[in-house]
């Protein structure tokens, strides 16, 4: 869904619809029901499309240093990816060809920390769901393996061939339900049912379930 054009890269459609997206053209910027979005600054895990944690069950943050168009991470967004609450940022070793963690002071904020987040299953300005499976790939063409290699190829052939590219975010955030009248519980996030609700209950992110109980 990325382009019906094969000679065109996904990093060239991601350039060309940022630069020429309109803020109220993307898919939504407000959700009053929780369904499933990502947020930036999420506490979140990355896992490979399996399950399996990456990082050791490490926990991270999607983070940027500025919030553009709304606080939902969207297919084709320029990303950082950090330990939670550190400075320590993923940064793409190009003379290694691998991904590390690195203190943002001894690289400042270099392409090799910026990473995007696409799927042949999304449009560029889809919000990113928890559950969905993506890959992530740099600026200069390199797709991250759950190995944490970086490596050229296309996503497809990569996967043909068995090599392992794709990965989903688990959360680790509290969102909230009605548990009676007057009365918003939390709940983790990662408990919900596939429909993003629980026991066929609305979820919410604020903690006053936005008035609704």
């Amino acid at each position: 869904m990325l382009s019906e054009n094969k000679n065109v890269h996904p990093i060239e459609m991601v350039e060309k619809t940022n630069k020429d997206i309109d803020f109220f053209l993307r898919k939504g910027v407000f959700e009053s029901n929780f369904e499933g979005s990502v947020n930036y600054m999420d506490k979140i895990y990355l896992a490979r499309a399996d399950g399996l944690p990456i990082f050791g069950g490490q926990p991270l943050q999607i983070w940027k240093s500025y919030l553009k168009y709304s606080e939902h991470v969207h297919y084709g967004d320029s990303i950082n990816l950090r330990k939670f609450m550190t400075n320590m940022f993923l940064f793409g070793n190009i003379c290694s060809a691998a991904a590390e963690f690195v203190h943002n002071s001894s690289v400042y904020f270099t392409e090799e920390l910026n990473f995007y987040i696409l799927s042949p299953d999304h449009n560029i300005g889809d919000f990113v769901k928890y559950g969905d499976e993506f890959y992530i790939t740099t600026k200069n063409r390199l797709i991250l393996t759950t190995c944490l290699n970086l490596i050229y190829g296309d996503p497809e052939i990569l996967k043909d061939k068995g090599i392992q590219i794709m990965f989903k975010f688990v959360p680790e955030i509290d969102v909230y339900y009605c548990a009676g009248k007057n009365k918003c519980a939390a709940i983790p996030a990662a408990s919900l049912d596939r429909d993003y609700k629980y026991k066929g209950k609305n979820v919410y992110r604020s903690n006053n379930c936005y008035l609704n109980c």
